[in-house]
């Protein structure tokens, strides 16, 4: 029986020994003018989190021998430079012998960055950037300078040696690729879309805690409603091998949030991603973003292209003339049409007004201008905005001279486009001017176009530009 109560006691103290061993920012008795620094999650598992320490090979983003953090109390204003680390816990310490009084600190990081002002530790603002440059041989480098952390508790020098830093700000993880050849990215323009309309969805400017004094809440002086990132130089080059990008984001966290574009080279392509608002704090790892270079119906040459012609994922039904808008003198430009279209659904099912234009051009900016005021209740122009076929993602609802345009050269299309014998009524993107209520549509037969209540149902014609 004493063998046994000394082996139930060995066991016990091993398994103490092997729980005070897991805690990774176990307290050591250190030097009075060194902090240890953890990085604070909202759950245990990190793997979807933000994750920040000496480890680069675990880190999404790490330290480096020049970091530096900044602590600050009603009185002191104090530096303290990385050196080293221990069991991915991160040590930052005074030099030049200088000392770090006791007392209670708000920890900021970056410590040197232009878009931190550090006037009194219950003024500290941080803005965010117009743009994040990027550098195309180190696509991580810049996430280093901008990522903003602070300590949301207190942090008492004299009573423990580790301070929490948590970040501020999210990271989207990208795999890209083509699917053919290569293709340089020079900018990326993140846009957040809200159920209600485009909300400013990001943070572009606010002020920290006053943590000393038990304040918790972020102070947000503004917003915007999107992100641009540019690639220095010739921009990031991509081709048909997985290569990964890093976006920062500082988000609004808006419930609401029902869509995030990426829009790249001033919209020349346009990707969607479909999800509730973006949380802070948190590592997304998203879907490859694929950008296509070539389709199936893309083997005619640009300059053999006429209407009908099956081309950039549709069928061509009208050709860019002097004088259009979009109309390059020496190149081939124009719009395309899907080759089925939707089935019937509403306009919208709301009366708000949204600015629209009824001529030829108008169709694609009419299309954000009706996503942003209705979000997913415009339902012909969500429809196109959120469409894919052929693997396209830029698809718009037609203005009414561009969908005039498509049924004046109906002939061009395929004989069965049309599947029906009688006269069929389509959507376009253009409301009646001052009028909430109705909008226009195009019929089929011989091009009408009538006034329509926006609650009634009529079919979509997604079309696009090339």
């Amino acid at each position: 029986m004493k063998n046994l109560t000394i082996r139930k006691c060995f066991m016990y103290a091993l398994l103490s020994m092997l729980v005070i061993g897991h805690v990774s920012c176990k307290k050591d008795k250190t030097d009075e003018n060194t902090v240890k620094v953890c990085i604070a999650f909202d759950s245990p598992d990190k793997t979807q989190k933000i994750y920040v320490d000496a480890s680069s090979s675990i880190a999404a983003i790490y330290w480096t021998p020049n970091t530096q953090i900044r602590m600050i109390n009603t009185t002191n204003n104090i530096r303290l430079v990385y050196t080293g680390n221990n069991k991915q816990v991160a040590n930052f310490q005074i030099t030049q012998g200088q000392s770090m009084p006791q007392g209670d600190y708000i920890g900021v990081y970056p410590s040197n960055s232009q878009s931190i002002s550090f006037n009194a530790y219950n003024n500290i603002i941080y803005r965010t950037p117009d743009v994040y440059t990027i550098f195309p041989n180190d696509v991580d480098g810049y996430l280093i300078d901008n990522v903003l952390m602070y300590t949301h508790a207190k942090y008492n020098h004299g009573g423990s040696d580790t301070a929490f830093f948590k970040p501020a700000m999210t990271i989207l993880e990208i795999p890209i690729k083509t699917d053919s050849g290569s293709y340089f990215i020079q900018d990326l323009v993140l846009h957040g879309v809200s159920n209600s309309g485009a909300d400013k969805s990001f943070i572009k400017e606010g002020k920290l805690p006053d943590i000393i004094h038990t304040s918790t809440y972020l102070h947000i002086n503004e917003t915007v409603d999107s992100i641009t990132y540019h690639f220095q130089g010739n921009g990031l080059e991509i081709d048909t091998s997985l290569k990964t990008i890093k976006l920062l984001v500082w988000s609004l966290e808006r419930a609401n949030v029902s869509k995030y574009h990426f829009k790249i080279n001033d919209g020349d392509i346009v990707k969607t991603i479909t999800r509730s608002a973006l949380k802070n704090s948190i590592y997304y790892k998203l879907p490859t973003l694929n950008i296509a270079m070539t389709h199936s119906n893309d083997t005619i040459s640009p300059d053999s292209i006429v209407i009908g012609s099956s081309y950039a994922g549709g069928i061509v039904f009208h050709i860019f003339k002097s004088g259009e808008p979009g109309y390059v003198p020496g190149e081939t430009h124009g719009l395309i049409c899907v080759p089925s279209y939707l089935n019937e659904m509403l306009w919208a099912n709301t009366s708000t007004y949204c600015s629209t234009d009824t001529a030829l051009g108008s169709g694609q900016n009419n299309t954000q201008l009706i996503v942003n005021a209705l979000g997913n209740n415009a339902y012909a122009a969500y429809a196109c905005d959120t469409c894919t076929q052929n693997g396209y993602t830029d698809w718009f609802l037609p203005s009414r001279n561009e969908l005039l345009y498509l049924i004046s050269n109906k002939s061009y299309l395929p004989s069965n486009y049309f599947h029906v014998t009688w006269y069929i009524s389509f959507w376009t993107s253009s409301e009646v001017i001052n009028n909430t209520a109705n909008a226009y549509n195009v019929n089929s037969s011989g091009g009408s176009v009538p006034q329509t209540k926006t609650t009634q149902k009529a079919y979509v014609i997604p079309v696009r530009k090339f």
